[in-house]
């Protein structure tokens, strides 16, 4: 087996310049587990069909799977593989879904967006009490404004791969999980801070006014 320097191997950091991930390259093992890894990060987790799978949309090539509380193991399992392969690019310190306790204390809803057995989306939606409501105007403004109680669905993360972002599809996945647990785009909340991405696709969807989480 030729063991010539990779391309895109970062010698003074003993990394992959595209995924990151830090691995010795003269080492089979490392190599091979660098090409799983690269693999997932860039074409998505691999998704098989499970016979418990819950597709509650199709559009074209794309299939919307729906990972609720009460689906089995190896569903959550499965969506908390993609949302690892996910936040291997945003980089959130904490997790962002396991199907554990705390993800069923807050009824957390997974969407994924599966296409040529890949995860190439994902939405996380869970219900949060702790909210503040904006006009655009006041969010502009950056005025502060009082908290407001009550339950309501806050979608706390929305990822789309790198090649298929600017298609629509996370507008997609934000319409199919407001669907599935009958509330509307206007309606639910996103956990804040909002990035420049989200802001954009939060003002086409509700362009009066936006809930915050």
């Amino acid at each position: 087996m030729s063991t010539a320097l990779p391309p895109n191997y970062d010698t003074d950091r003993g990394r992959c310049r595209e995924c990151r991930m830090g691995y010795v390259w003269e080492e089979p093992r490392d190599r091979q587990l660098h090409r799983t890894y690269h693999d997932e990060w860039q074409h998505g987790v691999k998704m098989g069909p499970l016979r418990r799978d819950e597709i509650i949309a199709t559009d074209s090539d794309t299939e919307f799977l729906l990972v609720s509380p009460g689906s089995h193991e190896a569903q959550k399992r499965r969506a908390a593989r993609v949302a690892s392969n996910a936040n291997r690019e945003t980089r959130f310190d904490c997790g962002l879904y396991d199907g554990g306790s705390e993800d069923r204390q807050m009824s957390a809803h997974a969407i994924i967006a599966r296409r040529d057995f890949r995860g190439i989306g994902l939405g996380i939606i869970r219900r949060r009490d702790d909210l503040w409501h904006y006009s655009w105007e006041d969010y502009d403004a950056k005025r502060e404004m009082v908290h407001v109680r009550g339950e309501r669905w806050s979608i706390d993360y929305l990822w789309v791969r790198r090649d298929v972002r600017g298609t629509g599809l996370g507008e997609q996945l934000v319409k199919h999980t407001c669907n599935v647990l009958a509330t509307t785009p206007e309606d639910v909340a996103w956990l804040a801070p909002l990035t420049p991405s989200a802001e954009r696709l939060v003002r086409r969807l509700s362009p009066r006014e936006v809930w915050l989480a």
